[in-house]
Parts: C-alpha cells; sequence; structure tokens
C-alpha cells in the first residue's frame, strides 16, 4: 500500500512539474507554392522554415519586426519579391542554401529606404538586389545583410549606417556613388582598404561600418616565402591579391644542395651512397699518392 502512494505521489509531483515548465513553442516547416501562402507563412509566429514548392511572384514588402527567425528553403525554386524588405529589431530572413534557388528582391519607385536591415543582430539572406530609382539598402546598427549574387541600381549602391554590415559575393553596378557610409561618406570602387579583413573580399569601412564586395579582378603582388629552402629540403612561396588576399599562386622553391650528372641520372651529390664512395677513394688515392 505504501509503495502505491509512493508511486502516486511521485507521478502528480512529476505531472506538477511539467505543469510549471514552460511551454516552447517548436519550429515548424510550412511548404507554400504561391503569394498568398508566403504571406500567410511569413505571418506565423515563432522561429520557422519556408519551404517553396514552385517559382512565386510576390508583390508586396517583406516586414519582419520581431526577434524571430524565418530560414528560407528555395528548394531549387526562386522567390521573386517586388516590394520593400524590411526586417528590424533582432529580426533574422535566412537562406538554408543558397546555392538552392534564388531569393530576388526588386523596388521601382522612390522610398527614403528600399532593403532595411536595422537593429542588433538583424540579419539577411538575398540572391540578387536591383533597385530602380533613388532606393537605397541600407543596413544600420550591427545589423548584417548577405547578398549571394548582384546588387544593380539606377543610383546609389549600398548604404550602411553605425555598424552595420553588407556582404556582395557578386558585383556592385552602380550609377551613382558607389557605397555611402551614414549619408556623409561616400566611397568609389577604388576606395578599398588594404590589407582587407575578409579574404576574396574588397573591404570598405569608415571606422564603424563595413561593407565587403567579392574580388573579381585579383592583383597580384610580390612573392611571400612560406617555408625557405634547404640543401636537402624544396621550400614553397606565394603571391596574394594586393586588395583581398587571396593567393593567387603558388610555387616551389628547389632545394639549394648541388646537382651532378651521375650515371646518365640528375642526383643531389651529397644525398648518394656511390657519390660518398667516390669521395671516399679520390680521398685514399690523394692520400696514398703523397
Amino acid at each position: 500500500m505504501k509503495k502505491a502512494l509512493s508511486a502516486l505521489l511521485a507521478a502528480v509531483m512529476v505531472l506538477g512539474l511539467l505543469a510549471l515548465a514552460p511551454i516552447t513553442a517548436h519550429a515548424a516547416t510550412i511548404e507554400v507554392a504561391n503569394a498568398t501562402q508566403f504571406a500567410d507563412a511569413l505571418a506565423q509566429p515563432g522561429d520557422n522554415t519556408i519551404r517553396l514548392t514552385a517559382n512565386i511572384d510576390y508583390n508586396d514588402s517583406i516586414y519582419i519586426d520581431t526577434a524571430k527567425t524565418i530560414t528560407l528553403d528555395l528548394n531549387g525554386k526562386t522567390l521573386n519579391a517586388t516590394g520593400l524588405l524590411y526586417v528590424l529589431n533582432g529580426g533574422k530572413l535566412l537562406l538554408a542554401d543558397p546555392a538552392n534557388g534564388q531569393f530576388n528582391v526588386f523596388f521601382v519607385g522612390n522610398p527614403e529606404v528600399f532593403v532595411w536591415v536595422g537593429g542588433a543582430d538583424s540579419k539577411v539572406d538575398v540572391t540578387n538586389v536591383t533597385f530602380i530609382g533613388s532606393a537605397i539598402a541600407v543596413v544600420e546598427v550591427s545589423g548584417e545583410l548577405t547578398v549571394y549574387g548582384n546588387v544593380t541600381s539606377s543610383d546609389k549602391g549600398v548604404t550602411v549606417h553605425v555598424g552595420g554590415k553588407i556582404t556582395v559575393n557578386g558585383t556592385l553596378t552602380v550609377a551613382g556613388d558607389y557605397i555611402d557610409f551614414d549619408g556623409t561618406t561616400s566611397k568609389t570602387a577604388t576606395d578599398f582598404v588594404t590589407p582587407s579583413t575578409k579574404t576574396g573580399y574588397k573591404t570598405y569601412t569608415d571606422g564603424t561600418s563595413t561593407v565587403w564586395v567579392k574580388c573579381a579582378a585579383h592583383t597580384p603582388g610580390d612573392w611571400t616565402v612560406d617555408t625557405a629552402a634547404t640543401a636537402t629540403t624544396a621550400g614553397s612561396k606565394h603571391k596574394e591579391c594586393t586588395a583581398c588576399k587571396a593567393v593567387t599562386e603558388t610555387q616551389v622553391i628547389p632545394a639549394t644542395g648541388k646537382f651532378i650528372h651521375l650515371w646518365g641520372k640528375e642526383t643531389k651529390w651529397l644525398d648518394n651512397f656511390w657519390n660518398w664512395l667516390l669521395v671516399i677513394f679520390c680521398f685514399g688515392w690523394i692520400w696514398m699518392a703523397f
């Protein structure tokens, strides 16, 4: 009887603890095939994955202003979004696999801001960005924007405020200012800093915010010796791009030991047993002669 009561009491205690435990919302994967379903998926609370099952043209703005993470599983499809893209207050809109599909954002018009990633820890991933008019891409307050393709603008390129970061893995093609910092400092394509802070990318910064643009045409610098050659061991050296520090060329440095042709074979003078035997024989012959 005591054992039964003890078991019952233990069960009640476990149920009570479960009742007091916070309820955690589990992330869901939501499949979408059209613009209406995509809009509904964006509005769902919590961290979710939105998986495309068809190509979608979404002619509306995307607005995330809470600290939730939406992951886009493009699933080999294309999402074309025509409208404003605002991700604020720690929100995240990320690509599960940037190589598996495309998320392109496009806008024609004259808003103050077209792509806005604002607030600490806010992050956005897109494939290509195209804007016509005086629209600008703004990232501020430690927000991060990664463009896996190209940025094309009929006016300014990208604008960064107070600690924002932008990475462009393709080309940045603009008609006006290449990069603008805080509306006060502009950079041209040749205004990158050296050494680069990200290998393979040209770095542009005002000391607070940073833009990295993938280096399309490398400019090799001088040779840097990685491992010096010795008499018996080869070394190595390399060249780096002066703009982005990417390794552009490597070469082997031959060993510094002397080579001779002996018995029809090129060999290092002191690395061959027969060479040593020849040295001993000659030394002995000279010794005997004197």
